[in-house]
């Protein structure tokens, strides 16, 4: 039975905290077609104070980000966007400072994951917040099987296109001691692995 969960798919599965939703839901709102929602302009005030521009504008999709350069030539578009944005201001106030430590669980997680017999993780490359984690082509593991197993223990990857490779990606709701169970995990799988290969090298050996 599934008694703990890390989500290790995506930084982008993380959870609104308790102050994001209490902010949202007091969040101030008005027209922001007609430039008045105040909480959306505080926003755009603070992103374009951080990265030195002139101004800034709140988009709430990657998708629509990638259209600024037709829409910037459009009338533009939204209404009371202030509960969006009350929840993208406390992120980068209070999440953005947390990247630090995503990256050191991640270089740790990495770490860890390359001392396990049948991984392979070039850690070097482990600079950010993913992590790829390969297996080694001798394993009776596929990354499918070894992604069903992660799963029964309550720790979630995402498969990538290879038979014999997975991702990891770590975000500021993953812990310290989230790390070190994901660690403990892939051993038990991989250890299981180990053991199974011996019995069936002995089984050919000595067959009954």
């Amino acid at each position: 039975m599934v008694t703990r969960t890390v989500d290790l798919r995506s930084d982008t599965v993380t959870k609104p905290c308790t102050a994001m939703r209490a902010a949202m839901a007091k969040a101030e709102v008005d027209d922001d077609v007609l430039g008045n929602d105040p909480t959306a302009l505080r926003l755009e005030a603070e992103m374009a104070r951080i990265t030195g521009k002139e101004a800034a504008l709140f988009v709430p999709s990657g998708t629509m980000g990638n259209l600024i350069s037709v829409l910037v030539h459009c009338d533009t578009r939204g209404s009371e966007v202030g509960i969006l944005c009350s929840a993208a201001l406390l992120a980068v106030q209070n999440n953005a400072a947390k990247l630090e430590n995503d990256h050191k669980n991640a270089k740790t997680l990495a770490v860890g994951l390359n001392e396990i017999k049948g991984l392979k993780v070039n850690v070097a490359t482990v600079e950010t917040n993913i992590i790829y984690v390969h297996l080694e082509e001798s394993s009776c593991l596929t990354a499918e099987k070894l992604y069903k197993k992660l799963q029964q223990h309550g720790v979630v990857v995402v498969m990538l296109g290879g038979p014999y490779s997975i991702r990891i990606v770590i975000h500021h709701q993953i812990s310290e001691s989230d790390v070190q169970y994901t660690i403990s995990c892939f051993k038990q799988v991989l250890n299981a692995d180990v053991h199974k290969r011996k019995r069936k090298r002995n089984h050919r050996r000595h067959p009954v």
